[in-house]
């Protein structure tokens, strides 16, 4: 088993199932500095905003999911609100040189169609990437997919999936909802859930 990259991700991201995913919530956004602004184009509206992350972190909104708060700022009108949310590209995703830098950090490319797949390193899909003449150390993990023209080598589709795999220190299917007897750095007696 690879051992685990020697840093905790970067600001604004998490680890879920050893796959790097966006904190979604408004600390998430505000580390990352993801910016979200929306616009209603009803004649009647016309309401433009932009979510000032500073400010709700200031009064202790930062665990709060920004789905929940784009919920919060439709408006209650009879026939529905027409209000559309946009997250700014800039915070969205990480240059594969940012990735490089973790040693064990991995990118699966995975097809949606037979499920084939295949894990590369980021420098290597940045060397790829450059032969190619489409991108460069300088191109976001989530537009790989865009980047991508060959097809599957098993169904030959085109359909893919890109992940971020961050291997972690104790695999989560050993997280402190596990039965059995403690590991070594547990104490005895200590409630795995985490609430003793």
């Amino acid at each position: 088993m690879p051992s685990p990259p020697s840093s905790s991700p970067p600001p604004g991201w998490r680890v879920f199932n050893d796959q790097l995913v966006p904190d979604q919530t408004v600390g998430g956004y505000l580390a990352r500095g993801q910016s979200v602004s929306g616009a209603c184009d009803q004649r009647d509206c016309r309401r433009r905003f932009w979510i000032d992350f500073d400010n709700l972190i200031r009064r202790g909104y930062a665990p709060f999911p920004v789905k929940e708060l784009k919920a919060l700022l439709l408006c209650r009108k009879p026939g529905g609100c027409a209000m559309g949310f946009k997250d700014s590209r800039e915070g969205s995703g990480l240059t594969l040189k940012a990735l490089s830098r973790f040693p064990q950090v991995r990118i699966r490319l995975r097809c949606t169609g037979c499920k084939w797949e295949k894990t590369i390193t980021p420098d290597r899909a940045a060397a790829q990437l450059k032969a190619a003449g489409t991108g460069s150390g300088d191109t976001f993990h989530i537009d790989l997919l865009e980047k991508l023209s060959k097809p599957c080598a098993k169904c030959r589709q085109t359909a893919w999936a890109c992940e971020v795999i961050w291997p972690q220190a104790r695999p989560s299917w050993q997280g402190k909802t596990r039965s059995g007897p403690p590991l070594p750095d547990e104490k005895p007696g200590r409630d795995r859930r985490g609430s003793g």
